[in-house]
């Protein structure tokens, strides 16, 4: 069974305008959501040259998916409005800003939302690095620091603090800003590697990663992954069911077969189907041939500039990605199908689901509201 108290959320989509992303927020907790995200991306994940009204009707109603506002600005400003509901900042690396500043937004987030918001820090993707001056290069050991740096600040009792990091120190630092209740706000970790187990059970709040493709489109991988983070939290005398596990669902959902058939096709569902990869070895591991990239290409270290590519270039990855990719990178089918597909990962351990449907990119109705509640029907422990 799954968890009585598990938690589902959905997020604020790019390109449109920033009192439309609040909005959203608003709609949100009226329609039952837990929690609402707001990306940390400096661009988006859909290349410009095929984000056109002739290949989507998306692009006539929202012109630039690119369009990213600060996400701990529009929290902020949607906390206001929104007054039940749970934020979640996430995924922010730890390259383009030190801990110190992640510190100090992630406090200031606590204040700004009564405690209702949750920090997912991670080790970054180029495409939001190396165009704009950074080096991706120790990210891993950056993200390390991080985590045990905020989580000092946090505990500090306003007295100053110091750490001898693998890439940052701090020397009695200051940071006089405590947390807004009793304890400090959540700190998850995103990732699937040994570091990143611990730091999610023993030092942050929690741990998330995304299926299928994160996961290996395996739920036992994903149940080892579970295990490794909880026999961390038990090893540094916490209690397993205190930590959070988010999946972060990918799901392509219609109520009409026919029209998930011609998904598969469209440019937009087959650039994701290539591109959102732990490794595109997995190709092979699914008997679907040669990545459009090659072997060992990982898009969190490699796609970068991917907005400036012609269509020629776009076109020709998406026709050579198979059409069969898309069931192995997104749970695709009716609502209830879907849930069905989820079940064995909430049941699992999962805490916190957050849903993402790729089916809007291509102008269908975005049936994630439909996919809550047949989990909500799910029976609970």
């Amino acid at each position: 069974m799954i968890k009585r108290n598990l938690q589902i959320g959905s997020y604020a989509y790019g390109g449109i305008p920033l009192d439309s992303q609040v909005q959203m927020a608003v709609d949100a907790e009226k329609e039952g959501w837990d929690f609402f995200c707001y990306w940390d991306q400096a661009n988006g994940w859909t290349p410009r040259a095929i984000y056109t009204p002739d290949i989507t009707p998306l692009a006539s109603v929202v012109p630039d998916l690119d369009v990213f506002y600060d996400a701990p600005v529009a929290i902020a400003q949607a906390a206001t409005k929104a007054e039940k509901i749970t934020f979640m900042n996430a995924v922010i690396d730890v390259v383009r800003r030190p801990p110190y500043v992640q510190a100090l937004t992630m406090l200031t987030l606590d204040h700004a939302t009564k405690g209702r918001n949750i920090t997912i820090y991670a080790s970054g993707e180029i495409k939001q690095m190396r165009a704009y001056g950074f080096s991706r290069i120790g990210s891993a050991d950056k993200l390390w620091d991080t985590m045990h740096i905020v989580r000092k600040f946090c505990e500090a009792n306003s007295e100053p603090i110091t750490f001898e990091g693998r890439q940052y120190k701090v020397d009695r630092a200051l940071l006089a800003l405590q947390p807004y209740g009793k304890k400090p706000p959540p700190m998850w970790v995103a990732g699937a590697s040994e570091e990143c187990y611990y730091l999610g059970g023993a030092i942050g709040d929690g741990w998330t990663t995304y299926g299928p493709p994160g996961v290996h489109d395996n739920v036992e991988m994903f149940k080892e992954q579970v295990a490794k983070v909880h026999e961390h939290a038990r090893k540094a005398g916490r209690n397993p069911d205190d930590v959070a596990i988010c999946f972060q669902a990918m799901i392509m959902v219609h109520d009409d077969p026919k029209e998930l058939d011609k998904l598969r096709d469209h440019p937009h569902v087959r650039w994701m189907s290539q591109m959102v990869l732990p490794s595109s070895n997995l190709y092979k591991e699914w008997g679907l041939g040669p990545h459009p990239m090659g072997d060992d290409w990982f898009y969190g270290a490699k796609m970068d500039r991917h907005y400036a590519m012609t269509k020629e270039a776009v076109l020709d990855i998406c026709n050579r990605t198979p059409r069969e990719a898309a069931d192995h990178v997104f749970y695709t089918g009716s609502p209830a199908e879907v849930a069905e597909k989820l079940r064995p990962f909430l049941e699992a351990g999962v805490t916190h689901l957050l849903l993402m449907n790729v089916a809007p990119l291509a102008g269908h109705p975005d049936l994630r509201p439909q996919v809550m509640e047949a989990i909500r029907a799910f029976p609970t422990n």
